[in-house]
């Protein structure tokens, strides 16, 4: 089994397998929890899970944050599977609030400046999928970090532009990764 690029040390002849709590010294080290058995799986999914779903704000709802909310609702089961906890998205924001999208926006809650998802208390996680190097994408991911808000975003310009000034101000600020 390969894992990170390193071979996993086979185990010893005759043992048909470990608890993820008592593997070798490689396990403990890396975290690798035991993908050699089922159960091993399971335990790891077990100890990751949580009964409360993870909390996604979603800011920009254009093709991809519109796809991201439909692929999120389709494969619920499978990603609170491989995760060990599920994920919900509980609010959005776009420019235009009356734009057909595809996908019902009832549920969710609407925030017309994309900075307020921030201090949403509902919101765990921000997920920028505006664009653009500055502007609202910039100060969305800038006010998320210093408040201490985990973000996952695709926008390569920005991270171009500013990951370094960005990694500091995460570090600075003890956001979790």
């Amino acid at each position: 089994v390969w894992w990170l690029g390193r071979k996993h040390p086979s185990p010893a002849p005759g043992n048909t397998g470990h608890s993820w709590l008592s593997c070798c010294t490689w396990c403990k080290t890396t975290r690798f929890f035991s993908l050699h058995q089922q159960a091993g799986a399971r335990q790891v999914v077990s100890a990751l899970s949580s009964s409360s779903p993870l909390r996604l704000g979603i800011a920009g709802l254009g093709t991809v944050g519109a796809g991201v909310i439909k692929l999120i609702e389709a494969n619920a089961d499978l990603i609170r599977a491989r995760a060990g906890r599920a994920l919900k998205v509980v609010a959005v924001s776009a420019r235009n609030r009356k734009q057909d999208r595809g996908i019902c926006l009832d549920t969710l809650r609407w925030y017309d400046n994309a900075a307020d998802l921030v201090n949403d208390a509902e919101v765990d996680v921000i997920v920028e999928l505006i664009g653009g190097a500055e502007g609202t994408a910039r100060t969305l991911v800038e006010a998320a970090l210093k408040a201490g808000k985990p973000v996952v975003t695709a926008n390569k310009a920005l991270l171009a532009l500013h990951g370094p000034a960005l990694a500091k101000l995460s570090a600075d600020n003890a956001t979790p990764n």
